[in-house]
């Protein structure tokens, strides 16, 4: 997780904030969020609640955030489950 939670943190640290909590549950292997509610966007393994919450294995985050894994066909298959406000999902293809 922490090469994951690495990667995100580089991918976000020019973003702009954008008022909202989006957590990958990746089950028995822990939580990754993206906090988007302060200042600048934090990156971390702290399981809070969430605004959008995207289910899915470790190995599913990992294809996903290498882009060998579309998303919309993620879904599609029942590789990734979305709960919350799926706008804040479709947010996500700026910071992967």
């Amino acid at each position: 997780m922490e090469e994951l939670i690495s990667r995100l943190r580089k991918n976000t640290a020019k973003a702009q904030p954008f008022g909202a909590i989006i957590k990958f549950d990746t089950g028995p292997n822990g939580v990754l969020c993206i906090d988007g509610t302060g200042e600048t966007i934090v990156v971390d393994d702290i399981d809070r609640d969430a605004n959008t919450t995207i289910i899915l294995s470790q190995d599913a985050l990992e294809k996903l955030m290498r882009g060998k894994l579309n998303p919309a066909m993620a879904a599609m298959s029942g590789k990734l489950k979305v709960k919350g406000d799926m706008s804040l999902a479709l947010k996500l293809a700026n910071f992967l």
